[in-house]
């Protein structure tokens, strides 16, 4: 919903009103002129009540308090809810200057959808042009894997990277589950350790053909060693 917020703010538009039913935890791009994303390696190795408190004071230090202009907050931090629903951290690219200029509109939760009017929590009446339902994402694998118990109930593997499942361990899924440094960032580490997985199982089941992986071809920018 902040990437389509961030797109949405930099054309003219009339109006933007934003429904929110759990505050987003909002970082900048970078911090102290530096891209959030070489912090967030060493980040990602406190402890997650450290890094809540952390990533918590970094919103308020850039942003201010955006209560003040009725954006919600999420009771829990980000590395809570990044451990518990999947849910990664909104990185502000010009929404957060729109909402202070007033150029977006935080309105109550929709209740119901009447014609053209939509009805807000409180009573309230609004007739956007478009609404945008920003959702989330699942990774759509049921009709491929999800007859084999491999999935839990919001459809993602019970099982990530180089780990596996004991009744079918030579079946892996990598990138499912978001990381603070970035899927790319950290597909590169996992990557690294999957090869050496398979490496140790092909062993283990034909240990006079061992294939050799070449890690070395494993980039954050593709994935072409295995």
């Amino acid at each position: 919903g902040t990437d389509v917020l961030n797109h949405l703010v930099k054309i003219p538009t009339k109006a933007v009103w934003l429904s929110v039913r759990n505050g987003p935890t909002i970082l900048p791009t970078r911090i102290l002129g530096v891209p959030l994303n070489l912090f967030a390696p060493l980040m990602a190795k406190l402890p997650t009540c450290m890094l809540d408190r952390l990533m918590a004071l970094s919103e308020r230090m850039t942003f201010g308090n955006l209560g003040k202009y009725h954006l919600p907050k999420h009771p829990d931090g980000v590395a809570t809810r990044l451990i518990r629903e999947r849910v990664a951290p909104a990185i502000d690219d010009g929404f957060v200057a729109a909402l202070k200029a007033e150029n977006v509109t935080v309105v109550p939760q929709i209740e119901r959808f009447d014609g053209a009017d939509v009805e807000l929590a409180g009573g309230q009446i609004i007739r956007p042009d478009a609404v945008i339902c920003a959702t989330g994402y699942r990774p759509g694998l049921e009709g491929l894997v999800g007859h084999l118990g491999v999935l839990n109930g919001a459809g993602r593997p019970l099982f990530n990277g180089f780990e596996y499942y004991p009744d079918y361990q030579g079946l892996w899924f990598m990138g499912m589950v978001p990381r603070l440094p970035g899927v790319f960032y950290a597909a590169r580490g996992e990557a690294r350790r999957l090869a050496k997985a398979i490496k140790k199982r092909q062993a283990a089941i034909h240990p006079d053909t061992v294939q050799e992986y070449n890690l070395d071809m494993i980039t954050t920018k593709g994935l072409r060693g295995v």
